[in-house]
């Protein structure tokens, strides 16, 4: 290298900054950019391995899934016409209703709702009765095997007595058509 007239401190000098910038070249040319692709390859293998786990997870599940699946197929499989829906969803709030102390004002079904695949199938329901018996049928409602729905309730107290208690609730069943054909 030809470095004309320049002290040996800076030969030294100007061979050091051409290292260090040659060393720079390299580094980002040949380092840094695979570098950054492994650490990024690092993490989408990290990220695939979780999902793989998870997935084996769920097929170790399978049973279990299936089963609960079967359970809630059956729940909420129509059972035949739109009038014999209405007549298994008001049988069911009758069967609920019946070992609570209140008192049913009207029950009056509505008509069905169209939702894609499947129907929902509503009740307006007027009620009198103390605080404990209201909360005791709604709470009978929500809990329903039949997959009871409570869409709107409107509560309002009574001057008959304490604790006494109006309710007007709207009742929901939602059933799917039946895998035999449509109702």
């Amino acid at each position: 290298m030809h470095l004309p007239k320049l002290s040996d401190r800076e030969r030294f000098l100007a061979r050091l900054v051409a290292i260090v910038l040659a060393a720079l070249i390299v580094y980002h040319g040949f380092f840094k950019n695979p570098c950054q692709e492994l650490l990024r390859l690092g993490r989408q293998v990290k990220d695939i391995h979780h999902e793989l786990i998870e997935m084996e997870s769920a097929l170790l599940r399978q049973e279990q899934v299936q089963a609960e699946y079967d359970r809630f197929e059956k729940a909420i499989l129509a059972t035949g016409t739109d009038a014999e829906e209405l007549a298994f969803v008001l049988k069911e709030l009758e069967v609920l209703a019946r070992p609570i102390r209140m008192e049913i004002k009207s029950i009056k079904p509505l008509a069905p709702q169209a939702m894609g695949p499947y129907k929902k199938f509503l009740v307006q329901m007027e009620t009198e009765g103390r605080v404990t018996a209201i909360m005791e049928f709604l709470h009978a409602v929500r809990s329903s095997p039949k997959v009871l729905n409570i869409e709107k309730l409107r509560l309002r107290a009574l001057r008959k007595g304490p604790n006494m208690l109006s309710s007007s609730v709207l009742i929901s069943r939602t059933s799917a058509r039946s895998r035999t054909g449509p109702h």
